[in-house]
Order: C-alpha cells, then structure tokens, then sequence
C-alpha cells in the first residue's frame, strides 16, 4: 500500500488530564483502584506503586477508560524519551499524564500509531523551568495518525499485539522460573530445609509439600544431619569469591574505536536497559576476558548494584562491573548466591559517606556460601539448570522479538510493508 494519508490525532481521539488527590486525606489512598504516574511507565508490567480509593475519584483524579492509552507530557524524563502504555483496563492517573481516549479508531492501532510517532513526540517537546520537560497539548493533538481503514486497524493491531503478547508472556515466565529457583535454593542451600526434615523425621511432608518438591533422587542425597558448624554433614563453607571469579572491567577510554569495527561499551546503564543503544564504542582489540557476550552473568559493583543474565549481544566491558564466572559450578549456583547477598552488598554501598557508592572485593569474601559435594550438585543442576536454561531463551527469544516489532512498526503505518507480508515474515 502506498500515499497512506494521516490525519491528527484530535480527529480520532479525546485527550483526558489526571490529577493527584490531596496526599494529607488518607480516605483517597491505598484502595483498589491502580493511579498512574510516570515513574510507573518507565518499565511498565502492568502494575502501579500507588493506588487510590472510589472518594478520591472526582476529587482530584479521575478514571480512564479501559480503551485509553496513557503518554508522559511533563517530565524531566521527556528530554531523552516519550513514555507510552496502553493498560487495558480502567485506571486513574496523575497531572503528568494524558490520556488518550479513542473514539473512531481500534485503540491497539492507534498505541503503535502513537508509538511509531516517538521521534515526532520527542521533537515536539519543550523546556520549562528546573529542567523539566513538556509536551504541549497542541503538539499531542497533532501528532500524524495513519488513516487505515477499519479492517487494516484490526489486522495491523492484532499482529503486532501477538508480538507484544509474546514478550509479556515470556517475561511471565521468567518472573515465574526465577522465584521458583529462588525459593528452591534458599531452601536447599541456605535454609537447609531437606536436611532439617530427614534429622527430625518429618520426611513424608516434606517429599509431599508442593512448595518444597524435590525429585527423590535428589532428596536421598541431602545429608540427613548436620555438623558442629550448623550445616549439611559433608557440605563445606567458602568465601563467594572462592566459587566463581569477579572479573572487574577496563577504563575503555583508553581502548577507542578505530575504523568501523567496534565493541559497544557496556556500563552500569546497558547493564540496567539490557540494550547497547546509544553506547560508547570501544576498540575490538580488548583482550578477550573483557568481550562479553549473551548468557553471561554481570554485576554492577558501584553506583547501581545488581546483577543481570547478558542478553544483549557482544560488547565491552566497563569498570565498575564484574563478569562473574566459574570453571567448578553452574552459572545459576553462583548467580543466586550473589542474588542472595545481594541487599546485604546494596546497603554496604548505601552507607559509604560518596556520591557513588561500591563494594570492595573484601566483601566478596566476607560473604559465605555452602558448597554441596559434587554428586549432589549434579542432581541439583539436573532440577535447576533446565529452569535457568528456560530462563535465559526467553530472553533471547524477546530480543528478536523486539527487533522485529521495531521493525515492522513504522513500515506498517507507512504502509511500506502489506499486512498479509508481515505477517509471512512472523510465521517464517
């Protein structure tokens, strides 16, 4: 399809504006009903930190219909991005936001519609006062809109929705595996649950208990009692740092790009996207300890702490991040003892009297583990690998599904690329 036309999004929608109820009148708060701020819409899953009572509606908020969509008009964060969802269920929001009520257009149309217009939006964004800020009302209302026919709406809505239904059913999945493994290693490993249930007899519920499976060959091998240190007879403890290795990264200013090959750099905010868009651009000629790559495990040591499964492709590795590895156990064994220590490293770094906080190697090896013997480790990977494994193609699998929806998108509004090729292309 060529010459799509557009029309401004005032023809086809009525914009709304929130509010925020009286925070000294606690009658308005913590109800029933979700209250949308911008701070909720940065990685939106659904869910709002705030919610509010049916008495605060009208008097200071209000309610969206389940068919709007929601955009960002003020806001620090509107200097470098447009943020956009489309709930799909009644919501209130606040005076940061507008809503965005259909009214003679398929309302999953029109947020890709919306969302293949972030440059225009982005462009259209002025500075008010203290760094802020705004998108004007008029720029929203003007914002170019594809005149599809109704047929196309649905079809080009319902296919880029499966792709986004996709991404959020396997990020559902992940959330699921890995409080499944979390719970499961606690309990195994620093709770000692098996172990405790064999000394004390309490077996039968323990086999049985649904929050506690464990396969049977693996339970056989937990010891049945424990030692004069508290833990599994046989098991050994040991310094973090004993069971994996804590690479630190290079200063990569002092490795830049020559030619047009290149390493992205990866820094404590890749780290927090998952994606090295807009990264710095390091020398390919690093040593290859410092290439990273998909699957590897990262963790940011200063500043932001926290650790990430690496999905985004090959890059560099900064200072102030660790590429943990092991050539003695499986990633998610020392993934999760770290997750573990993990609020314990956060509040280390919170205390230091620095704009930056960090921990230092020291408190890797302060931080103790329990390693089992190599048998049960075996069948305890047998049980948790697969799920680890799971979790990490997931991953994978929603980065190429986000590249292809990026895509598809623009071309599909512009009508560059027919429905029915797209849709070939999904299938393929």
């Amino acid at each position: 399809m060529a010459n799509v036309q557009y029309v401004p999004l005032s023809q086809v929608a009525t914009l709304m504006s929130g509010g925020t109820p009286s925070k000294n009148n606690p009658d308005f708060w913590n109800g029933g009903i979700p209250w949308l701020t911008p701070k909720d819409m940065s990685a939106f899953d659904g869910t709002t930190q705030d919610r509010v009572t049916k008495r605060a509606i009208g008097n200071g908020t209000r309610v969206a219909p389940d068919n709007a969509i929601f955009v960002v008009v003020r806001g620090m964060s509107l200097h470098s991005e447009i943020r956009i969802v489309h709930p799909r269920l009644p919501i209130a929001f606040n005076q940061d936001i507008k809503a965005i009520v259909p009214d003679s257009i398929n309302s999953r149309f029109l947020y890709f519609a919306l969302e293949a217009q972030k440059t225009y939006l982005l462009g259209s964004v002025e500075a008010a006062g203290h760094g802020t800020g705004v998108l004007p009302t008029d720029k929203l209302n003007a914002t170019p809109i594809p005149d599809r026919s109704p047929k196309d709406q649905d079809e080009i809505g319902d296919l880029l929705g499966a792709i986004d239904d996709k991404i959020s059913s396997n990020e559902s999945i992940n959330s699921f595996l890995e409080s499944g493994i979390r719970m499961l290693f606690k309990d195994w490993f620093v709770d000692f649950g098996p172990t405790t249930a064999k000394q004390s007899g309490d077996v039968a519920n323990q086999v049985q208990s649904s929050v506690n499976y464990i396969p049977k060959r693996l339970f056989e091998l937990f010891p049945g009692s424990f030692d004069e240190n508290g833990i599994p007879a046989g098991w050994n403890p040991a310094p973090l740092d004993q069971i994996a290795s804590f690479l630190n990264g290079l200063a990569l200013q002092k490795y830049p790009a020559t030619g047009s090959e290149y390493l992205p750099v990866v820094k404590i905010s890749q780290l927090r996207s998952g994606s090295t868009n807009g990264a710095d651009r390091a020398s390919v000629n690093i040593p290859a300890d410092y290439v990273i790559d998909d699957e590897d495990v990262i963790f940011s040591w200063s500043g932001t702490l926290m650790q990430d499964i690496w999905t985004g492709g090959p890059g560099a590795l900064n200072q102030h991040l660790f590429k943990v590895t092991s050539d003695q156990y499986p990633k998610w064994f020392h993934y999760f003892w770290v997750d573990y220590y993990m609020p314990e490293f956060q509040a280390i770094a919170e205390s230091k009297a620095t704009t930056m906080g960090h921990i230092q190697r020291v408190h890797l090896s302060q931080a103790r583990v329990v390693v089992p013997g190599p048998e049960f480790m075996t069948a305890a990977n047998e049980t948790i690998d697969p799920m680890f494994r799971l979790m990490i193609a997931n991953r994978l699998e929603n980065r190429t599904l986000t590249s292809l929806r990026e895509a598809l998108l623009p071309k599909l509004m512009s009508g560059e690329v027919e429905i029915n090729e797209a849709r070939e292309e999904l299938q393929s």
